[in-house]
């Protein structure tokens, strides 16, 4: 029993100095499963430096980050076959798949080889445009850029925006939509994704009517400025905090509406099962309030199963 003891000890003693040596080698390795058998991780990262960029297409599965910057290029990087770049005349097209291949083995997090797509465009560049097409399913983040045209028709993925200007079209369509400091003659934004949520604070749409939609999620609107909007949730709460606008409809199907606006605007409410407390005035189920009718702005609120409150801000 001893000597047995004796050769497990030693051995396992063996296995601890092995294992530190692989680790100390950088012996543990990710590894997955594809049709030819087990194929280990390799990290990859190439960058681009074109003569200029004048438009981007998005065409990936990877998350993708567009900023500004001193220099422009294109950093791609990955854990398995990297994105497809082309250039040409400040055309950028950036492209690549899914992958669909199982891990298997050890993990560990490193951020910087995450499957990632960083365009740098430089400074006082005003791009032509910017398309998101419906094979574009990572992620896509804009930040300090100015831009003609934005369209990210995307699909099952996060669309974030900030201090981004759009001088003509700002359209956006995908699982989620989060907005701060976009400026925009007006936005048209779509979710229709389970908890589909849009976020827009700090910004301005001035010029002509937006319309925002979310199938099933909340709409958070904040600070922000409208010539027109038109909000529309079929399942979800609807706030709208200290917003400037002229004219501003609010429907949802089955969810609540919350204003906070200065008493002096006007607020027509309607809901067909649920309460009305606007500027502490109580209204009971299935009727309508119209408060303070010749404000010049105006808010138009209803909800067919759900409550409306209007509170000063």
């Amino acid at each position: 029993m001893r000597k047995t003891i004796k050769v497990g000890v030693i051995m396992l003693v063996v296995g601890v100095i092995m294992l530190i040596f692989g680790i100390a080698n950088n012996g543990i390795k990710s590894i997955y499963w594809s049709n030819n058998g087990f194929k280990i991780v390799k990290k990859s990262q190439k960058t681009y430096y074109p003569d200029k960029i004048t438009d981007i297409t998005l065409n990936s599965a990877d998350n993708v980050t567009v900023k500004r910057g001193n220099v422009a290029s294109i950093l791609v990087s990955s854990r398995h076959k990297l994105p497809t770049v082309t250039t040409k005349d400040g055309h950028v097209t950036v492209s690549s798949k899914p992958t669909s291949q199982k891990q298997v083995g050890y993990f560990f997090s490193d951020s910087d080889f995450d499957n990632r797509i960083v365009i740098t465009v430089p400074a006082k560049t005003t791009l032509t445009r910017i398309h998101g097409t419906h094979q574009q399913s990572g992620d896509v983040h804009l930040e300090d850029i100015t831009a003609d045209h934005v369209k990210l028709l995307t699909s099952n993925n996060l669309v974030l925006l900030n201090n981004v200007q759009i001088k003509k079209d700002a359209q956006f369509s995908a699982d989620a939509i989060n907005l701060t400091g976009v400026t925009a003659p007006s936005l048209q934004a779509n979710t229709d994704a389970d908890s589909g949520n849009i976020r827009i604070h700090q910004s301005h749409f001035d010029a002509d009517r937006s319309n925002i939609n979310s199938r099933d999620g909340d709409i958070t609107v904040e600070q922000t400025h409208f010539k027109s909007a038109k909000i529309h949730a079929t399942d979800g709460d609807i706030r709208l905090n200290r917003n400037h606008v002229d004219s501003l409809t609010a429907t949802t199907a089955d969810g609540d509406i919350h204003l906070s606006a200065n008493k002096r605007v006007g607020v027509f409410a309607t809901s067909d099962d649920g309460d009305l407390n606007i500027f502490s005035h109580h209204v009971t189920d299935n009727t309508d309030y119209h408060h303070n009718k010749d404000a010049k702005q105006q808010y138009h609120l209803t909800t067919q199963d759900g409550d409306i409150t209007a509170t000063p801000a």
